[in-house]
């Protein structure tokens, strides 16, 4: 008797242990943080938010303007809200992927970009497989 319930106590804290992890790999844009930047690059920014509340980024520096200076000042408040402004005085939208906030360009921007693209000329060639 002694022997299955030190085996279900193993079980039952291994499970715990498993779950554990999984939830600390959740990306909560809930946490509230506080953060006062003046004229820094964006890309500073990103980092202090990810060093204070675990929040990891994802994104391309050849869309993101990471060089453009911003100006934030958030007492306070939830990340996606400062994300929301970030988002507002960046021409930047975020969504949440998985562990991770992925960074992308705005729909005008990616216009732009996209025009952009147009005027090179490429091969892409593959093969297509059907299982």
């Amino acid at each position: 008797m002694k022997h299955y319930l030190l085996k279900k106590n193993v079980f039952i804290v291994v499970i715990l242990l498993i779950f554990n992890g999984l939830s600390a790999q959740e990306v909560n844009i809930d946490t509230i943080i506080s953060i006062k930047i003046k004229h820094k690059p964006l890309e500073e920014l990103l980092k202090e938010i990810s060093d204070k509340s675990g929040t990891l980024f994802s994104f391309s520096p050849d869309i993101i303007p990471v060089n453009k200076l911003i100006s934030l000042k958030a007492k306070n408040k939830p990340v996606k809200e400062i994300l929301d402004e970030i988002s507002y005085k960046t021409e930047i939208n975020w969504q949440v992927v998985e562990s991770q906030v992925v960074l992308k360009s705005s729909e005008k921007n990616t216009s732009i970009t996209n025009s952009n693209l147009s005027k090179e000329k490429f091969t892409i060639s593959g093969y297509v497989k059907d299982n």
